[in-house]
């Protein structure tokens, strides 16, 4: 089973066009919203160099907004 973290803010568009897509392609998710819990930024910026959202993390793999494409490989 495919099974992803997807890591948002509220109000983010990319946010909500990402998780779109993972409902589309019936892809199942947990959606951590940054901003209810700050300490979850800490995992992102360690694996991305910065804080990114949406941020997902899918098959064992990181993917910032510009290399989700690569992350559905």
């Amino acid at each position: 089973m495919n099974y992803a973290q997807l890591y948002t803010i509220t109000g983010c568009a990319k946010c909500a066009a990402v998780r779109r897509t993972l409902e589309r392609k019936g892809i199942c998710f947990d959606e951590i919203d940054l901003l209810q819990y700050p300490q979850e930024a800490a995992a992102v910026a360690a694996a991305l160099g910065q804080v990114v959202t949406p941020a997902l993390f899918y098959r064992g793999t990181w993917c910032s907004p510009s290399q989700l494409l690569a992350c559905e490989r």
